[in-house]
């Protein structure tokens, strides 16, 4: 417990009063003077209240005094609530920023110092391509983190600054803006905004070489699938996964929860994703490889997506209901199936459907 209190202060004053971010510190400067300011209202308004109480003339009833006091006591009070929740509220917007980039900076050290203590294992390994680093087992980072999606000035700023440093940790990187949990995070699968995102990362993945893929909803529109395709081809990412959970609801959904917010995964998802992969098949053909994702259960719901066009898949809902068995599983039956149609490779097979 001392420990933790040392370090505590030597990780968040740094951060909360930034050397470089002149900014930030009048930022500080100007939310603790708020602060004092709420406290001074809840000080000041009882004192001021009992020099009026004092001061009332002599000639005044008691029955009179009595009444005002009550009058001026609920007047106080109010007052002073209503002056502290201003203050308060000024000084926790001004405050926001300054959190916000603390918290940023703290977790992109988390990951460093996570790295250093043990995850070097497997993630260092230098892969020639996509296919190889899957095969291979190594293990991508999506860096849609909670730390960058608060209302940041530069998102595609965070998205870069992610990549740069994460870049050596992975055998591949997926750049999700499309995640349903996030508020605001699917308004960058514009194509404005996804071609500025793009732009910013094309350079830093020139640099560091590793496999850069996008990760898109089931919920766009056609022509909105179309235009993601023709921007991960221009900007030359490394794939596309198809796709994150959807905010539709199926009339087939029969739970009580179902009006419920947020993305919807499993079963419920299975057609929609595979309707999106088998368009961006059609749309890029071999020219990049295309992660199946959504609904994929079995041997036979892997099969159908790589016929599609997936060069590989995720599991997600499915091994939350089933666990790691589930991988064998998948494997035997997606072997057999394969073997049925005389495909001697999952790349024979990829595409056939589309």
């Amino acid at each position: 417990m001392t420990d933790l209190k040392k370090t505590l202060p030597g990780l968040l004053i740094p951060r909360l009063w930034p050397a470089s971010r002149p900014d930030l510190r009048r930022r500080v400067v100007i939310a603790l003077l708020f602060l004092l300011l709420a406290k001074l209202v809840n000080v000041a308004v009882p004192y001021f209240f009992k020099r009026a109480v004092d001061l009332l003339d002599t000639g005044v009833s008691a029955a009179q005094i009595a009444v005002g006091a009550v009058l001026a006591m609920v007047l106080a009070y109010g007052v002073a609530r209503m002056a502290a929740q201003g203050f308060g509220e000024l000084r926790d917007a001004v405050f926001a920023k300054v959190a916000q980039a603390a918290i940023r900076d703290l977790a992109l050290q988390t990951f460093n110092h996570l790295h250093a203590l043990s995850l070097r294992f497997h993630l260092e390994r230098q892969t020639g391509g996509l296919s190889r680093v899957i095969e291979r087992g190594t293990k991508g980072i999506q860096f849609v983190l909670q730390f960058m999606t608060l209302d940041s000035d530069d998102r595609p700023g965070d998205y870069a600054i992610s990549y740069a440093r994460l870049a050596a940790l992975c055998g591949f990187a997926v750049v999700n803006v499309s995640s349903p949990n996030t508020p605001g995070l699917r308004n960058l699968q514009g194509r404005e905004e996804l071609a500025a995102m793009l732009a910013r990362l094309q350079p830093l993945h020139a640099q560091y070489k590793t496999p850069l893929l996008v990760k898109i909803a089931p919920d766009l529109a056609e022509e909105d699938i179309d235009a993601v395709a023709e921007l991960a081809l221009q900007y030359e990412l490394d794939g596309i996964v198809a796709t994150n959970p959807t905010i539709a609801r199926p009339d087939s959904l029969r739970s009580h929860h179902k009006a419920e917010t947020g993305g919807l995964s499993g079963a419920p998802l299975r057609a929609r994703a595979q309707a999106v992969l088998k368009q961006l098949y059609g749309k890029i053909g071999t020219r990049m490889p295309l992660i199946g994702v959504g609904g994929i259960a079995s041997g036979e719901d892997a099969y159908a997506r790589i016929r599609a066009g997936a060069s590989a898949v995720q599991l997600y809902s499915a091994m939350v209901f089933e666990g790691p068995g589930l991988v064998s599983r998948i494997k035997g039956e997606l072997a057999a199936l394969l073997k049925r149609d005389g495909f001697k490779s999952v790349a024979e097979a990829v595409g056939k459907d589309s």
